[in-house]
């Protein structure tokens, strides 16, 4: 197997769930593409961490084929960006549709991988990965703190 076959066999599990996460239906009658991140984010808060969750795993076996530091920088911004607009009602389903966070990935991947067939590990890369996933915990714990004080303060009327 050359490296090129290689490199295409390495990223595929990344491509199969980018396509899934972002890209894999098509509104009829129309060029827009969408996936389960926009299908998930319908379900008020609980379907945008599932998504993270899902979006954070990519990024994790993204960061294990070897990126450079500033890519990686650039990767999770956009995963972080994703999460936060995601989580407003409405607006955050139209945004999924359109933003695509992890074909944005897969894209500074394989741009790295066409300059780098053989892929470099970059030490300290997973700090970047640890750092992502602590501001999402951080952003999701203050997100249903928003919830549980929005859902605390409506006044229910007493009936009878």
């Amino acid at each position: 197997m050359n490296s090129a076959d290689n490199k295409v066999y390495s990223t595929k599990a990344i491509e199969v769930l980018t396509d899934w996460m972002d890209t894999k239906l098509r509104i009829p009658g129309t060029s827009i593409r969408f996936g389960l991140d926009a299908i998930l984010s319908l379900i008020p808060g609980v379907g945008d961490v599932v998504s993270t969750g899902i979006n954070l795993g990519i990024f994790g076996m993204i960061l294990g084929k070897g990126v450079p530091f500033g890519t990686a920088i650039k990767m999770m911004g956009n995963i972080i960006f994703d999460f936060i607009i995601s989580s407003v009602p409405i607006i955050g389903t139209f945004f999924d549709i359109g933003f695509k966070s992890n074909v944005k990935n897969l894209n500074l991947l394989q741009k790295h991988l066409n300059n780098n067939p053989t892929g470099k590990y970059y030490k300290g890369i997973w700090m970047v990965f640890g750092l992502t996933a602590v501001i999402l915990l951080l952003l999701i714990i203050g997100l249903f703190w928003l919830l549980a004080k929005g859902l605390n303060s409506i006044q229910l009327p007493i009936i009878g």
